[in-house]
């Protein structure tokens, strides 16, 4: 039986002041004269590879994760681009069972490490690790099963892999593919005020765990495009990435496509669209994430803001609660806001106003969050984020202080 979601991505609607305007007071923990600078040997690494992988005629990926190694990003892509793609186990190299699928049509599976079923259309993307608790990467032979619905196969199983250390300072570098009719955005003399507090806004995140924002590249799409796909819905996500994997090309980075408006089937707007978890440096569907500028009212900042959470859901991190109250993220150190203990006004959802400090609402990956200071990433949040394949070592004198 086919789904009638064909795809994990996660939306915000509510994200409605991210970060304040006055991030770069001089109080803050970590100013721009502290970051660490990145040397021109930087994006010359060799702590990243990418490797096809053999799938069997039952099924069955096999991946060797090496001593040094500290995440890996699976990608299968099947045979039928509208098939729907699915994990049925993940076998670690010990024998240990981290995710069993017992049945994809009503949703049955068991895992400690996964919340919820690993199925795509057209791919699937496995992401490892998840978070602390479960440790590092095991030595030795990741096994992962795949089946589909139509049962036509497996077309191309990739996988990027990347080595550490993670002891120094990590940055990320952006893509931004700017498909707007919106002058604030689409003029480029006012691309040097936009990228200045995209970075404020994304650095005032990612120092929290000695993560930083490396280059940021801005790249103006053609007149046809942006006349075709500045008023966008949710069904047009897999064009505008691959027009911008065209436009950039395979880089270690969040490409992000910056449209006017992005719409769902019920005309409701979107501050963003991501993949969970997206991929990258492998040719695949979901290779970008997509903000809508005109909800966030000219305000360059709050931007920002909604780029760092839509691209942490990219680099598999979850909402610390869902807007249903029910489903939260695996980690021990965010806060949770259960429906049943703060549902104050009783409309089945939980917002910020309802959760506060003590659910959760402070957290940059919390869903809603409205008038917040300062946003929070964990410890945790960060360690899953430092070793994500787009992020790299600061190679640099001051890295690591």
């Amino acid at each position: 039986m086919r789904r009638s979601i064909w795809r994990v991505w996660l939306v915000c609607f509510l994200l409605v002041t991210l970060v304040a305007c006055d991030l770069l007071e001089e109080d803050s923990e970590t100013s721009v004269s502290d970051l660490p600078s990145i040397s021109s040997d930087t994006h010359e690494l060799d702590d990243i590879r990418v490797e096809d992988i053999s799938v069997s005629t039952s099924g069955n990926a096999k991946i060797e994760i090496q001593d040094t190694d500290i995440s890996f990003l699976f990608v299968a892509i099947a045979e039928d681009k509208d098939d729907q793609l699915y994990v049925t186990d993940i076998v670690a190299p010990d024998g240990t069972v981290i995710y069993e699928l017992h049945n994809f049509d009503d949703d049955e599976f068991s895992s400690d490490m996964f919340t919820e079923t690993m199925y795509g259309d057209g791919e699937v993307i496995v992401y490892l690790p998840v978070a602390p608790q479960f440790g590092e990467l095991q030595v030795g032979e990741y096994e992962i099963k795949l089946d589909s619905v139509y049962g036509d196969g497996i077309k191309q199983a990739s996988v990027v892999i990347r080595s550490g250390p993670v002891s120094e300072w990590q940055a990320v570098d952006i893509n931004m593919f700017v498909v707007s009719e919106n002058d604030d955005v689409a003029d480029m003399d006012n691309w040097p005020d936009l990228e200045a507090n995209v970075r404020t806004a994304v650095d005032s995140v990612l120092n929290q765990q000695q993560m930083r924002l490396g280059e940021l590249n801005i790249v103006q799409a053609s007149d046809t495009i942006i006349n075709k796909y500045a008023q966008i819905d949710d069904e047009d996500q897999e064009k505008l990435c691959k027009l911008m994997a065209d436009e950039v090309g395979l880089q270690r980075a969040w490409n992000i496509v910056l449209v006017d408006e992005l719409l769902d089937e019920d005309n409701n707007p979107y501050y963003g669209l991501s993949p969970f978890p997206g991929s990258t440096l492998i040719v695949a569907r979901d290779t970008c994430v997509i903000v809508a500028w005109d909800i966030h009212d000219n305000d360059f900042i709050e931007l920002g803001g909604t780029i760092v959470h839509e691209a942490s859901h990219f680099a598999a991190l979850q909402h610390t609660t869902e807007e249903d109250g029910l489903m939260f993220d695996i980690f021990t150190d965010t806060p949770q806001c259960p429906l049943n203990r703060y549902d104050e006004n009783e409309d089945d959802s939980i917002d910020d106003e309802e959760c506060g400090e003590a659910g959760g609402a402070s957290n940059y990956m919390f869903p809603t969050s409205a008038d917040l200071q300062e946003l929070i990433m964990t410890n945790d949040q960060g360690w899953v984020l430092r070793r994500h394949p787009t992020f790299y070592p600061v190679m640099s004198s001051s890295a690591g202080g």
